[in-house]
């Protein structure tokens, strides 16, 4: 994967890629702060990656509209709740 960031095209798509994973992850925590223990944040996490990457790429898209974006934290933030609640719901029904 390292070796990907040498490449010029791929490492741009790479390091969005990377990144919206990473910022949509971290509100996994918050989402689900008494909802779940620690251990079934984490559970969630690996059996929904894909999710959260898409999850990721639409905060991206939705950040990149004029006057969209003066909403997006509260538009992101509730999106991530119902995800995350989704997820969960799914987690138990298993």
């Amino acid at each position: 994967m390292v070796v990907c960031l040498f490449i010029p095209v791929v490492n741009g798509i790479l390091i969005l890629l990377i990144g919206c994973y990473y910022s949509a992850k971290s509100l996994v925590g918050d989402a689900l702060e008494d909802v779940a223990t620690f251990e079934e944040q984490k559970q969630l996490t690996r059996d929904n990656r894909l999710g959260i990457l898409v999850m990721g790429l639409l905060h991206f898209a939705l950040l990149l509209v004029p006057f969209v974006g003066l909403l997006a934290p509260a538009i992101i933030g509730s999106s991530m709740c119902h995800f995350c609640f989704r997820a969960k719901a799914r987690q138990l029904a298993i």
